[in-house]
């Protein structure tokens, strides 16, 4: 999976021999970071505000990248934003700016999050 051009995600079937645009979904604006792939078809990525404001949502992938569903939309994440799932349920969030900086998990798959630790200036790196 790649992002880029256009603002499409695109994603390839052979290896990254061929790429193409993901049928679901094209970005409007924001930038994009992660992405965590769990398995080879399920992962999640973060699509950020532009212009400097907070927020965006969280996207999950079932299908290697052909199509993207937004999960999880919220104003209060802001900065870079650190993803990390062990299973299909369980993730963290790491967001390390703003005033709700701090690490975040999900138990639900990305559906809903809960904040369970804060960030200090001694702690980002």
């Amino acid at each position: 999976m790649v992002i880029g051009f256009r603002l499409y995600i695109y994603h390839s079937q052979n290896g990254g021999l061929t790429w193409r645009p993901s049928g679901s979904y094209k970005m409007s604006s924001g930038g994009v970071q992660g992405p965590f792939f769990q398995t080879e078809n399920r992962g999640w990525l973060w699509v950020s505000a532009q212009n400097g404001r907070s927020g965006g949502y969280l996207m999950r992938t079932t299908d290697g990248g052909e199509k993207w569903h937004a999960l999880y939309r919220t104003t209060d994440w802001s900065g870079r934003l650190q993803l990390d799932f062990v299973s299909t349920s369980v993730g963290w969030a790491l967001c390390d700016q703003g005033p709700h900086k701090g690490l975040y998990r999900t138990i639900d798959g990305g559906v809903s999050w809960r904040k369970i630790g804060r960030l200090g200036a001694a702690d980002r790196g």
